[in-house]
């Protein structure tokens, strides 16, 4: 689902919702799909009260242990938002929880899962534990996953803010630029992900570091190729060149980019 194209989305599941509700038990698995991608879609648009509503009652239907799970930590990423931490890390440990009981463990809800319950604890200040937990995603995306897997690059990002919320800044940009310089060799140039994290890099640059603005016109120049996927990250990209032309006295410059 795309910023592009959010209400075509939701025609489409409340349609689904509205012809399954007529030929399916009101529990039905289906449903719940379809209950779960309804609350997705109000998660992607911040009406997170709408998308609780819809969750628990995806949660009501017979799903399987795989689909209560990623409910669960759908629910659970929102709790994080309303830094309600408790109730956030009690449902990544249900979800975990039932992802175990699984003969074939689905990788990307674990990781998942890992990650959540990390996000959680840098928040909370507790940093070996989130080092812990993003350490152990890091490992097991290596292991498991594709070179320019999302949620690799969301640890790898993790792992960044981690360090430089310790005051370990230096170590923080040398990580980010060691795994750019990986990334540089196994995608194309004009990889979605390589912006992503020069977009990173740019966060631990000082105001005054002379290669921002080349950081800044490289992402730009990556993610116009990506606009109708990436319109919020072209956007936030090119509002940064303006403010940083605009910190440079340089306002015509600044008012091209806005």
């Amino acid at each position: 689902m795309r910023k592009t194209n959010w209400n075509e989305a939701y025609t489409n599941f409340n349609a689904a919702y509205e012809i399954r509700k007529k030929v399916l038990p009101l529990n039905h698995s289906l449903i719940g799909v379809t209950l779960n991608n309804i609350g997705d879609y109000y998660k992607v648009i911040e009406n997170y009260d709408e998308a609780l509503k819809y969750y628990e009652k995806a949660l009501e239907c017979k799903n399987d242990s795989t689909s209560i799970a990623k409910i669960q930590l759908n629910m659970s990423t929102i709790y994080v938002i309303y830094k309600d931490y408790d109730k956030a890390l009690n449902l990544c440990i249900e979800a975990r929880d039932y992802l175990q009981q699984l003969h074939i463990y689905p990788y990307n809800d674990i990781v998942r899962c890992h990650e959540i319950v990390g996000d959680i604890h840098l928040i909370q200040k507790k940093y070996s534990i989130a080092d812990h937990y993003y350490f152990t995603v890091f490992e097991m995306n290596k292991n498991a996953l594709l070179s320019d897997n999302i949620l690799r690059i969301h640890c790898i990002n993790s792992l960044v803010d981690l360090y430089n919320k310790q005051g370990l800044k230096q170590i923080a940009i040398d990580f980010c630029q060691d795994k750019l310089s990986a990334y540089e060799k196994d995608l194309s140039e004009k990889h979605i992900n390589i912006a992503h994290f020069l977009m990173k890099l740019l966060e631990l640059c000082e105001e005054n570091d002379d290669q921002k603005i080349n950081l800044l016109l490289r992402a730009l120049r990556i993610f116009e190729k990506h606009v109708h996927f990436e319109y919020a990250s072209t956007a936030n990209c090119l509002m940064a060149i303006a403010e940083y032309h605009q910190k440079q006295n340089a306002y015509e410059e600044a008012i091209k980019y806005r």
